[in-house]
C-alpha cells in the first residue's frame, strides 16, 4: 500500500590516477532513506481534514575531489613557457619543478547529510505544510597550504578542515 518506503544505495568511486594515487583513488559513498505515510495508516482515516501525512529521513554521503589539480598528489615537472634554440634544427623548452608540493595521502573530501522531514497536505489539498531539519557535515576538506619553506614550493593540497551547516 506503499505505507513504508525504504531505500538503500552504496555508490563506488574510482578517478583515474590524474587525481589520486593509485592508494587512495577510490571512495566508497552509501546511502539510506526511510519514509512512513501515516495518512494511509487505519487510526488516520477518522481525521477527515488530513488528506497526506509523511515522516521521512535519509542519511546519506558524497565524495568531492573536483577542487584538485590534475597530478596534486606526485611531483611533476611545469613547463616555462619559454624555448631555447640549441642549434638550427630545433627548439627545446624549458622545465622546472612544479611550486606545488605533492601530497600522496590525498584522499576524496566527504561529505554526510541527515534529512528529517514531515509532509503533510490538508482539506483535499487546499493547504500544504512541509518541516525539513538537515545536518550537513563535510569532513577532510581538499584546501591549499603554505608549503614549508624548506621545501622549494609554494603550496600544497591537503585534506583539512570540517565545516557543518544545520538548519531548518
Amino acid at each position: 500500500d506503499s505505507k513504508y518506503l525504504f531505500q538503500v544505495n552504496f555508490r563506488a568511486d574510482a578517478y583515474d590516477s590524474s587525481k589520486l594515487s593509485k592508494k587512495n583513488r577510490w571512495g566508497y559513498f552509501p546511502s539510506v532513506s526511510l519514509g512512513w505515510v501515516l495518512s494511509k495508516e487505519n487510526f488516520m482515516q477518522n481525521i477527515k481534514s488530513v488528506t497526506f501525512l509523511k515522516l521521512r529521513g535519509s542519511y546519506g554521503v558524497n565524495g568531492n575531489i573536483n577542487s584538485l589539480s590534475s597530478f596534486a598528489y606526485t611531483t611533476s615537472m611545469q613547463l616555462s613557457g619559454s624555448a631555447y634554440s640549441l642549434t638550427n634544427s630545433g627548439l627545446l623548452s624549458a622545465a622546472a619543478p612544479s611550486t606545488m608540493l605533492a601530497n600522496e595521502d590525498l584522499t576524496w573530501e566527504e561529505t554526510s547529510q541527515i534529512n528529517i522531514g514531515l509532509d503533510s497536505r490538508f482539506f483535499n489539498d487546499r493547504l500544504s505544510f512541509n518541516v525539513d531539519y538537515f545536518d550537513k557535515t563535510t569532513v577532510g576538506m581538499l584546501s591549499s597550504i603554505s608549503a614549508p619553506s624548506v621545501s622549494g614550493a609554494s603550496s600544497q593540497n591537503v585534506n583539512a578542515g570540517k565545516i557543518q551547516n544545520t538548519g531548518f
